[in-house]
């Protein structure tokens, strides 16, 4: 109930702080155009996810499209992982209000990683893969197999957005990483670009291929591996917040 609580009252904070704005009628007609906006880019996304099976037919008539999308969905991953973590906002003052309330620090914790999953990086990707999943997925495999394929796309890009936040933490806290962690990465374009790259495609190519051989075990993994990111992002946010000083 308190992680319900804390949910309903961020969402009811956010429209208070526009409502008793002087800006009241600018924000609110922002607000509006912004989602207008949102609406005709996501339509967008669908038609692209639907009809991009036709498209890339049209340019490779050969093309298998689940076995291709298969090989570059981690690297699509990896792409949303780098915008994460220039854009998304350190969440340090998202919760500092609730403190003075009778509510544990653990259902703080936990609402702010449900919020996690309705950013907007999180969200965007399946207006594409949804609709590519249903039209192309679906109906061409067993539904054990489509279902696992769509859960497994689903429990990386949570690890993703976990890891992406558990980096901005590793940035704050120790800013010689930034410089390691691209340091490593221009290392790894000059040295050996094209091996990397084949190392993440057979990669991102075993795991869906897996699931779509319906993979009980690969899910089970996928859930697995998961846990440690949310301990780890657990732990971040409690020293993120400020939680650890009584």
């Amino acid at each position: 109930m308190n992680i319900l609580f804390l949910l309903k009252t961020t969402f009811v904070q956010d429209w208070l702080s526009i409502q008793r704005s002087p800006q009241f009628l600018g924000k609110i007609t922002i607000r509006i155009l912004t989602g207008v906006s949102i609406f005709f880019m996501a339509l967008y996304l669908i038609l692209i996810g639907y009809f991009i099976d036709v498209i890339m037919r049209k340019q490779f008539p050969d093309i298998n499209i689940v076995k291709e999308a298969n090989k570059y969905l981690i690297i699509v991953l990896l792409l949303l992982l780098i915008l994460r973590i220039f854009f998304e906002k350190l969440p340090q003052a998202d919760f500092h209000f609730f403190l003075c309330l009778p509510i544990s620090k653990k259902d703080i914790i936990i609402s702010y990683i449900i919020r996690l999953l309705g950013k907007k990086l999180n969200i965007i990707p399946y207006f594409v893969l949804i609709p590519f999943w249903f039209k192309n997925i679906f109906f061409a495999y067993s539904i054990t197999a489509s279902l696992y394929w769509l859960l497994g796309s689903v429990i990386l890009s949570f690890c993703f957005a976990l890891l992406g936040l558990l980096m901005k933490f590793i940035f704050f806290e120790f800013k010689w990483f930034l410089g390691l962690l691209v340091g490593l990465v221009v290392f790894t374009i000059f040295i050996d670009y094209s091996s990397a790259l084949d190392i993440i495609k057979a990669a991102s190519t075993l795991y869906f291929d897996s699931l779509l051989q319906s993979s009980t075990f690969v899910v089970f993994a996928s859930i697995i591996v998961s846990i440690p990111f949310i301990f780890f992002t657990y732990k971040a946010l409690y020293k993120m917040l400020y939680l650890d000083y009584d």
